[in-house]
């Protein structure tokens, strides 16, 4: 039998503009919300998970490709 491991997450409102707050707060929001996903790309390697599987609100290409920029720019 061969193992799969993965990470399963919901309700990250990724695709959230967060409506009428103010712009400071929003900011600080959309920081935090990143924050988290680094944060679950960590957990999941740090358990030898080969996926994340999250319900976002946004298409997986586009966090597909904000991976790679985010990945690139640590570099």
């Amino acid at each position: 039998m061969v193992g799969f491991k993965f990470v399963h997450t919901s309700d990250l409102h990724l695709g959230n503009g967060f409506g009428t707050i103010t712009e400071e707060l929003r900011g600080r929001l959309i920081e935090a919300r990143h924050g988290v996903v680094m944060r679950l790309v960590e957990v999941a390697r740090g358990h030898g998970a080969q996926r994340i599987m999250a319900f976002t609100g946004v298409p997986v290409t586009s966090l597909a490709s904000a991976g790679r920029d985010q990945k690139g720019a640590s570099q």
